[in-house]
């Protein structure tokens, strides 16, 4: 059953890292997770600057690091409030 999910992706270069958040929706945490790192990073498999690993995505031939820090259900009746503020 599709559900949305509030994703934090660490975006990591050198010593430096952010945070990014995004509502995603999705059937599992997992996937929502997977989707929210999709869009996110620039490089691309077909041209190898970008990699799947067990730890995220790393892109632009490991100048960034992408991975999934948190994914939390969101509650049908929080959304509309999150929506307003994270658009």
């Amino acid at each position: 059953m599709m559900a949305h999910y509030l994703v934090k992706v660490c975006v990591q270069t050198g010593e430096v890292s952010k945070i990014i958040v995004s509502i995603r929706e999705a059937n599992t945490p997992f996937e929502a997770g997977e989707m929210a790192l999709l869009g996110n990073y620039t490089g691309s498999e077909e041209d190898g600057t970008m990699e799947w690993l067990d730890s995220g995505v790393a892109d632009l031939n490991w100048d960034l690091h992408y991975s999934v820090a948190g994914c939390d259900l969101i509650d049908p009746a929080d959304l509309p409030i999150l929506q307003k503020y994270l658009s």
